[in-house]
């Protein structure tokens, strides 16, 4: 009686084994492969419109008075349209620095730069900017590097990014 019992607990963990092996079968990557990005694959559906969404935009008074006086520009998505504000204030309060920002929620980081290459042309850009962006980029990660170095291009050598 205790062999069987054994003998259909080893055959369990033997099934279940087999099946967690046929669910883990992982085939060698091809380096050299595109990546493909499925979208269905992250749950949460395709990159919508963000256009409707919450916003903060400072006017063109306020970025000339930023570029003028050195100050900080932030471009960003949901998370600068939260928490840019508080950021702003706390750039005043602890360095002193004139602040301004363009943020969106749910805008992609193209959007941001395009925003930025803008900016630049109206405006000017001061030393210092912050790009708050990136989370709406899970359904194109490959864009996201390139729109990395064109904002970097925008932002020329002598400015931090």
């Amino acid at each position: 009686m205790i062999i069987r019992r054994w003998s259909v607990s080893a055959a369990i963990i033997v099934v279940l084994t087999a099946a967690l092996l046929a669910l883990l079968h992982f085939d060698t990557p091809d380096v050299h492969a595109k990546p493909v990005v499925d979208t269905g694959s992250y749950g949460s559906g395709a990159l919508g419109s963000y256009q409707k969404n919450d916003r903060v935009i400072a006017s063109g008074s306020e970025v000339r008075h930023v570029v003028a006086s050195d100050g900080i520009v932030l471009f960003g998505d949901s998370i600068a349209v939260q928490d840019g504000a508080a950021l702003g204030r706390l750039l005043e309060q602890q360095l002193g620095t004139s602040f301004a920002q363009y943020s969106w929620a749910g805008q992609p980081t193209s959007a941001a730069v395009d925003e930025l290459a803008a900016w630049a042309k109206a405006y000017g850009l001061p030393r210092r900017i912050v790009m708050a962006v990136g989370s709406n980029d899970i359904f194109d990660p490959a864009a996201f590097g390139a729109q990395v170095e064109r904002a970097l291009r925008i932002a020329g050598p002598r400015r931090t990014v």
